[in-house]
């Protein structure tokens, strides 16, 4: 029997079925996004762990990533500040370059996380956009450091 010659409840079943499917897949996404979200430094895991699941814990959720973004951010400040100081010694040219790096990288964080949270589903567009923030923060103090030599 092919869609066009099946009775409506077919249909109707196969909906179900397609919706059912789709709500699992958002639900799994939002537990990897979360997994991610929380894979963090010590000090994240720790207050995420301690968010009451109750009321508010959306706002919870965000005071832990704000809190993990200032930490990233200062670690950042701090790699970018020894690249700096490294890179300098090969002269004002490579300096230059690398300020106008991280400006432009700067730039696509903020652009990159507005982008995705305009288009967040659950937890919502805060939590994902601060959760962007600190795992590009976190990747891009990564990087920084294993430039170092």
């Amino acid at each position: 029997m092919d869609r066009y010659t099946m009775p409506l409840n077919a249909f109707h079943l196969r909906d179900e079925w397609s919706m059912m499917l789709r709500l699992k897949l958002t639900a799994v996404a939002f537990i990897l996004m979360l997994t991610q979200a929380w894979a963090g430094s010590p000090e994240l895991a720790v207050c995420m762990d301690h968010v009451d699941l109750g009321a508010l814990k959306t706002t919870q959720w965000i005071a832990c990533q704000e809190q993990e973004l200032a930490r990233q951010d200062h670690r950042l400040n701090a790699e970018y500040k020894k690249l700096r100081s490294q890179v300098a010694v090969t002269g004002k040219e490579n300096v230059n370059m690398l300020i106008g790096a991280q400006r432009q990288w700067l730039a696509f964080r903020e652009a990159w996380c507005n982008f995705e949270a305009a288009f967040a589903g659950a937890p919502g567009p805060a939590f994902n956009r601060v959760a962007c923030m600190v795992d590009l923060t976190t990747a891009q103090a990564d990087k920084l450091h294993s430039s170092l030599q």
